[in-house]
């Protein structure tokens, strides 16, 4: 009896300290072992790389540094410098991020090719843009290089798909789901449930130095509080509020001018309604192509001297 109970007490133990590391902790990369990739070149001369090649990747006429690289290892240095490069010009936005997307203007497709012309791509699965129905990738820094180089941030894998024509988006994430590193499998599930359960628990998707491409709260709010001073249809408003939800801050932006012309002379109500919705809207640049909160890049912040 007593040896039972003591199996018990210890199943119980385990399951509230495998709790515990679920929800706050999680294996973390040392200090020692984060991106210090100085060691092998500087920060600087990776952002001067990075710059050059989205310069070239963005030309009207390739170059052979466009077509292909020597080696794996070439090609993955360059797509770090790619990196450190946005990375660069999310922080002279005021947008650097912690966890966070880019959508990047990319007409032609070039930057979308140089990745998953990389040779340790992989198809993966992934819960961003589904709406799009696209392929979604990956890539990661392999194993042996981690304690040298990383992404910016300490991310170790990259998730992009091509979402139209003319946009790409990029995710840097800790960990990817390459089933040949079955440690990062087991710690992307592990944040996936923990992105779970802070939906369940309420606790929120919005943090100042997260950037990603949920809808913030404020901006959903804004809306709703607009349409129910400007639209009589209660079935209309929540079907408006629903499309913002999941085509974000750019469905606003195309819905927005009829509906004011609807309405020939707006209350007072109605323009204080449409004032706020403005004010909240102003904070963030782009809105014809944004979804949330994330970083767009647009070939002008590329060409810029």
């Amino acid at each position: 009896m007593r040896a039972l109970i003591s199996t018990k007490a210890i199943i119980v133990v385990a399951c509230i300290v495998f709790a515990y590391w679920l929800i706050v902790g999680g294996c973390e990369v040392t200090q020692a072992a984060c991106c210090q990739y100085d060691i092998m070149d500087s920060y600087t001369a990776s952002i001067v790389r990075g710059e050059r090649l989205v310069r070239t990747l963005l030309s009207t006429q390739p170059t052979e540094d466009q077509k292909c690289y020597c080696c794996a290892r070439a090609h993955l240095r360059a797509i770090i410098d790619m990196m450190h490069y946005f990375d660069a010009l999310a922080q002279a936005k005021n947008q650097a991020f912690c966890e966070g997307t880019f959508i990047v203007e990319d007409d032609a497709g070039n930057i979308y090719n140089f990745l998953k012309s990389y040779t340790h791509t992989y198809r993966r699965i992934s819960s961003h843009f589904n709406e799009y129905g696209v392929q979604h990738y990956g890539l990661d820094i392999p194993l042996n290089k981690r304690a040298r180089i990383l992404f910016p941030r300490r991310k170790r894998h990259i998730l992009f798909a091509q979402l139209d024509h003319r946009t790409l988006f990029i995710k840097p994430e800790n960990y990817g789901t390459n089933i040949a590193i079955p440690t990062d499998m087991i710690m992307h599930c592990k944040e996936y449930v923990q992105y779970l359960l802070r939906g369940c628990m309420r606790l929120g998707f919005e943090r100042g130095d997260w950037r990603e491409e949920r809808v913030p709260e404020v901006v959903v709010h804004a809306w709703h509080h607009f349409l129910r001073h400007w639209i009589d249809d209660a079935h209309g408003v929540v079907q408006l509020v629903r499309a913002s939800t999941i085509h974000g801050i750019k469905s606003i932006i195309e819905n927005l001018p009829a509906i004011c012309q609807q309405v020939a002379q707006p209350t007072m109500v109605q323009k204080a309604a449409h004032t706020r919705l403005l004010y909240v809207l102003d904070r963030y640049d782009h809105c014809h192509m944004r979804r949330g909160r994330e970083v767009i890049l647009r070939v002008a912040d590329f060409t810029a001297a």
